[in-house]
């Protein structure tokens, strides 16, 4: 029997063609406060669901912990009932294997189907294999390629890679396509799966389906080389040796940083086009920055989307899929000139000394109780082209910057930093009476995230504050008929449904989530009003014709498995990031930004737009969101959804770390630890770790930072 990390090695006749199946972890990333923050902040040291699965992924690790795989199966599968969908997928791997909880492929299958339909690439990539071994769900090649397309299109490698090898050898069902098949391979190694890079390699070595190109053999060979893959080292000491570029000096650099964001920014066009294709052509002769001919054929055919028609005929080229004695395209003159001229004049910023040393600079004294800031080797970005960028922020302590919001009449600001401030988080020392106050500016203006918080201080109590469940539950009753009153109206209904099961209370559990998903529309909501009615006593309740016209309401929230029932178009956004969004385009609310790249990053309440998710991202990290400038770390990092650049993942951690993220800084450390993107520094690494510590909130403190 094979090992459960192969997948029919017969598919593929050379030993390089592979279809790898190992578990890998996901990104994560920011999101809003979960009203349930009191359960998670006991149960998995934070206050947001989020945490539950760092939670989870750490005691899986043994990272900080002790190893106890029975524990992250408890975390994953509260995360997973939070709706947090890379928990879910965790969970389903654990039950696949049987680690810390019994073995139920059957589980498993269920788990993966709801970690994809949330579009985490993962799950659909697991769920495939689940398929194509017949092993908890019934034998369906068909099925397993379809989810295969699925993981794929959610930018999971392993997806990618099994897929490309599918469409490469004609398998599956499915007739062979050589430049698909290439193509999905090349997006696999671009996503660090090393067998992806070693199966291109062989192809080229080769010359059996695609042209033989010892050069570019070779250069996938130590592209594998590079992620550890033992066999492509092999292979890589006898190719082609590659001739070292020259060094590249500051001004090719920063020039070659203006081309990639031209190639980046929003919009289309024969200059971004042409932007991309130069990009294509530096990462595939090494010139300025390191050879990479996974990544030059993404330029490449960025460049080909925008009809620039040397972009196609290099994309066709470095897929090998054009005769070997075509030539090889050169950028031509007046092309680069253009360029030249449409290049932004702004001149690039300069290095921050440190990250303290940059709040001295704009004003801002460290907050009470933070530990002294790291010194960063990295360069910040150059801005971001796309879009309205807002202005850069004057003040990066976050407490300070949102207590300004607030008083300026920002209503969000006052409940974010009631957040900071009950859980002792960002240097604060926590005061939950002070965290009332500013709950309650948040909520008589308007937010009603501001009303929520009042009552989660209610109904669970805090130190200074007596419980009291009767006034928390008048709260969440007014809130839910508020404006944006979705998770109250949620949360109520969990409250009444713990407290009384008689069937007065359960009629006005239904009337809360009722209004949850019709009138705020909620796909939580909807997805709780639907499981309710299903299975409740009332016949009314679980007739079909109210079930579909459910179903109907929860598809217009973006609950993607009633679109997928009714067979309807789910819409492009909910009306969250739809505010959000439009927050963001004031120009004067980043953290807004930094909730909308969230969501665009993630693909969860709109459709996954990594473009807009760095763009958002760029003018919340810049605006003075440690989230935003967080967010953009995790995407560049090697395990993101971005385009991996481990220099640009380490600025952007620098810059969180700098603006209040303890998160921030435990990537700066780890960063600096090992030499990820900037130069390797024991010493420093131990400030941003004491950073972080003096950052989190202060009851993950004592068990995070002994």
């Amino acid at each position: 029997m094979p090992s459960s990390r192969f997948l029919f090695a017969w598919l593929a006749a050379p030993a390089f063609a592979v279809l790898v199946a190992c578990a890998h972890s996901s990104s994560s990333e920011e999101a809003a406060e979960d009203p349930l923050s009191t359960l998670y902040l006991r149960t998995c040291g934070g206050t947001r669901v989020e945490a539950c699965f760092n939670g989870a992924e750490r005691h899986l690790k043994g990272d900080g912990v002790a190893k106890d795989e029975a524990r992250a199966a408890t975390l994953y599968e509260l995360g997973c009932n939070g709706g947090d969908p890379r928990s879910c997928a965790g969970l389903g791997v654990l039950k696949e294997e049987g680690r810390g909880v019994a073995k139920d492929a059957d589980g498993a299958a269920k788990l993966y189907a709801q970690a994809c339909e949330r579009g985490i690439g993962e799950g659909c990539g697991r769920l495939a294999l689940l398929y194509g071994e017949g092993r908890g769900v019934p034998k369906s090649e068909a099925q397993a390629v379809r989810f295969f397309q699925q993981g794929c299109a959610h930018d999971d490698g392993l997806s990618c890679n099994n897929l490309g090898v599918l469409m490469l050898m004609g398998g599956f069902g499915l007739p062979q396509d050589v430049a698909g098949g290439m193509g999905r391979l090349v997006q696999a190694c671009n996503r660090q799966v090393a067998t992806a890079c070693e199966t291109v390699a062989g192809e080229f070595d080769s010359g059996t389906r695609t042209r033989k190109d010892p050069r570019l053999a070779a250069s996938y060979f130590r592209q594998a080389c590079g992620m550890g893959l033992q066999k492509a080292c092999e292979r890589a000491s006898t190719a082609v040796a590659a001739t070292p570029p020259p060094a590249a000096t500051p001004e090719e650099g920063a020039k070659l940083e203006k081309i990639r964001a031209m190639c980046d920014a929003a919009g289309t066009g024969v200059g971004k086009g042409m932007a991309c294709y130069l990009m294509g052509v530096a990462y595939e002769k090494g010139a300025s920055v390191k050879e990479n001919p996974g990544r030059a054929t993404v330029f490449y055919k960025h460049a080909c989307d925008q009809e620039v028609q040397e972009g196609c005929a290099a994309m066709r080229r470095m897929l090998g899929l054009t005769p070997e004695e075509t030539a090889q395209p050169e950028p031509k003159q007046s092309v680069l000139e253009s360029l030249r001229l449409d290049l932004p004049s702004t001149p690039r910023a300069e290095p921050k000394q440190s990250v303290l040393e940059s709040l001295r600079l704009q004003g801002s004294a460290p907050s009470q109780g933070a530990a002294e800031a790291p010194k960063s080797s990295v360069q910040e970005p150059s801005p971001f082209q796309g879009g309205a960028p807002g202005p850069s922020a004057s003040v990066l302590d976050p407490l300070v910057r949102l207590d300004t919001a607030c008083r300026a009449g920002r209503s969000d600001a006052c409940t974010r930093r009631a957040w900071l401030v009950k859980n002792g988080e960002s240097g604060a020392v926590a005061n939950a009476v002070q965290a009332l106050v500013d709950f309650k500016k948040g909520c008589d203006g308007g937010d009603a995230a501001g009303c929520m918080g009042m009552a989660s201080v209610y109904l669970f109590g805090a130190p200074g504050v007596p419980q009291d469940e009767a006034l928390g539950q008048s709260l969440l009753e007014q809130t839910c008929s508020r404006t944006r009153g979705d998770d109250a109206c949620r949360v109520l209904a969990s409250h009444l449904s713990i407290s009384d099961v008689g069937p007065e209370n359960q009629a006005r559990v239904m009337r809360a989530l009722e209004r949850g998903c019709f009138v705020h529309e909620s796909s939580r909501a909807c997805s709780e009003l639907l499981s309710n009615a299903s299975r409740s006593q009332v016949p009314a309740e679980k007739e079909p014709a109210n079930l579909e016209r459910i179903k109907r309401q929860a598809c217009k929230t973006r609950l993607m498995s009633a679109c997928k029932e009714l067979n309807l178009m789910a819409p492009s956004e909910d009306p969250f990031v739809r505010t959000q969004r439009m927050a963001c385009e004031t120009g004067r609310n980043p953290d807004a930004c930094a909730d909308a790249a969230t969501a665009y990053a993630h693909g969860a309440l709109v459709a996954r737009d990594l473009t807009s998710a760095l763009r958002w991202g760029e003018q919340a990290c810049t605006g003075g969101s440690g989230a935003g400038c967080l967010l953009l770390a995790r995407m560049h990092d090697d395990k993101g959804l971005g385009p991996q650049d481990p220099v640009r993942s380490a600025n952007f951690a620098s810059r969180a770390c700098e603006r209040g993220s303890w998160q921030g800084c435990e990537m700066l450390a780890r960063a600096l630890r090992y030499g990820l993107g900037v130069t390797q520094d024991e010493r420093r690494s131990d400030e941003a770790k004491r950073r972080a510590c003096a950052l989190m909130p202060e009851k993950q403190r004592s068990s995070s930072c002994q």
